[in-house]
């Protein structure tokens, strides 16, 4: 463990530096994001051929949002009615104030998908389709699409946010949603599946690979984005590593098998409080990324989709030198 803990130090030194980066001249045609939002928002003074001819091509996407919220048939007087509900009524603006256009977002999910590929990942075909709701739902994944809740995504002074918690506040913004989108559609493709080891640490080493993916694919990524933190938190993290990680030995932690244990030093919150007050949320997914770095130091072969199979994070030899 010592050799390990030797090793584990070192990595401070690079710590937010990419392995590979994200090469911003990889570039695909990138899919249309259908902007359901506008067209309900819109729905209910727009002439009968302007409905028809929307439908005809995005009706797998409204079908898609409408399936999520539970409403098995479209009808006309369903789509009144959402274009009159207050949440299309409050947000489809302000978010029309903060994305002026979808063609940034549609060129960065290009990039992502297309990085993607170039890493080894097979992920299916889906279509994007901006939507507002009232659902605490960022980004939903159903077979076919990727509905996106833009209004999740206004900036951390927007007023509708203000009673929310300071650390949730801080990732509603646009940077942000890049990040979103990518773990949603690997962690949807490639998922936690722990089998006969579900500890603690095969939680932290899936966790961290997935918040490898997210530096790698998208676009200019860092490491603070990847993991969803402030940059003042990452610092105390990176100044506090080597603690960090005598406090999850000393508290046995790596090999419980409490999946409370484990989801609270992963889950978004204000403080990893089973590692005590001062510890920023989210530690394990910190130490979870520099277990999977200091592996690829040593393995630097090693495909990225394959740091996010069971064989890999369910096996203590290949993350531990002890």
């Amino acid at each position: 463990m010592r050799k390990f803990l030797t090793g584990f130090i070192v990595i401070v030194a690079v710590l937010g530096v990419t392995l590979s980066g994200c090469d911003s001249r990889v570039v695909i045609d990138p899919q249309p994001i259908s902007p359901l939002y506008r067209y309900l928002a819109e729905y209910r003074s727009m002439p009968e051929w302007r409905r028809d001819s929307f439908e005809t091509v995005d009706s797998a996407a409204l079908a898609a949002m409408f399936g999520f919220m539970g409403i098995d048939r479209m009808s006309d007087s369903v789509l009144v009615r959402w274009s009159e509900s207050p949440q299309v009524k409050v947000f489809s603006p302000a978010v029309d104030s903060v994305f002026k256009s979808l063609k940034p977002l549609e060129a960065t999910f290009g990039r992502i998908e297309a990085k993607a590929a170039t890493e080894g990942f097979v992920l299916p075909l889906r279509r994007y389709a901006a939507v507002v709701w009232g659902n605490p739902r960022s980004v939903v994944l159903t077979d076919s699409c990727v509905l996106i809740a833009l209004n999740h995504y206004l900036g951390a002074e927007y007023a509708g946010y203000k009673g929310w918690p300071g650390y949730i506040r801080e990732q509603k913004t646009p940077e942000q949603l890049p990040y979103d989108v990518t773990e949603a559609l690997i962690a949807t493709q490639y998922p936690y599946r722990p089998g006969g080891e579900n500890t603690v640490l095969s939680r932290i080493a899936y966790e961290g690979a997935l918040v490898m993916a997210k530096v790698r694919l998208v676009p200019q990524g860092t490491l603070a984005g990847a993991l969803g933190c402030s940059v003042s938190d990452l610092q105390w993290l990176e100044q506090n590593q080597a603690d960090i990680w005598n406090r999850l030995v000393a508290k046995e932690f790596l090999y419980s098998t409490s999946g409370e244990v484990a989801s609270r030093l992963v889950d978004p919150a204000p403080r990893t409080s089973v590692l005590g007050p001062d510890v920023p949320g989210r530690a394990g997914r910190f130490m979870g990324y520099y277990l999977v770095l200091q592996y690829l130091q040593s393995n630097p072969d090693t495909s990225l989709p394959s740091l996010l199979q069971p064989e890999f994070y369910t096996n203590p030899a290949v993350l531990i030198n002890e």
